[in-house]
């Protein structure tokens, strides 16, 4: 979706459907939208190029030999576990990310930024791709529906119940207190009686 955007953008300028799907900027700053797009294109792109290379590499001597290994991956058991990190970061990206994007009407946009790569969320009309999410991916977003119905009031009632107990403990310590002054005062009360007799 966001690629058919950017090129709608790069042939035809700003446009309506473009203006009426994304609330991301006012009109006069369409080139600002390609830009975003379009980094966001360039880092995607190289993700996948970057995810192929490494899936295809059997041994660190093939690495090795294309100058494509950074000096962490110098073994095989390090190129592996990059491997399986690439593996699991997919399948959460897929599983729980997608589906949850999706369900909260917006698209994850990389860009570039002085400090480095950094992602921002721009809101999109993506009721459509519902329909076409498995039966895990749909599991997922009832399960976030059912997260924003029932944790506000779990935290509601944690804390409330964190109130009465510092309430109650107030109390106590407050009573202990007057208790113990009191018990204090009267040994006072008792010596000097007992030493006036």
């Amino acid at each position: 979706m966001l690629i058919q955007i950017l090129i709608i953008q790069l042939l035809f300028g700003s446009s309506q459907t473009v203006n009426k799907t994304f609330n991301l900027f006012t009109y006069n700053m369409p080139v600002k939208q390609v830009e975003i797009f379009l980094e966001n294109y360039l880092i995607q792109l190289s993700n996948i190029i970057a995810h192929m290379l490494v899936q295809n590499f059997n041994t660190v001597n093939e690495t090795n030999a294309s100058y494509l290994c950074n000096v962490k991956f110098l073994s095989d058991r390090k190129l592996e576990k990059l491997k399986n990190n690439l593996i699991w970061n997919t399948l959460i990206k897929n599983c729980i990310e997608r589906p949850r994007s999706i369900y909260e009407s917006r698209y994850k946009v990389w860009g570039f930024y002085q400090e480095g790569l950094n992602c921002q969320y721009i809101y999109a009309c993506r009721s459509n791709e519902l329909q076409m999410l498995s039966s895990m991916q749909i599991l997922i977003t009832f399960l976030l529906e059912v997260q924003d119905f029932f944790v506000p009031k779990i935290k509601s009632t944690i804390f409330l119940i964190g109130q009465i107990i510092i309430y109650a403990g107030q109390n106590l310590l407050n009573q202990i207190m007057r208790t113990s002054l009191e018990i204090l005062r009267r040994s006072s009360n008792f010596k000097k009686q007992s030493n006036s007799l």
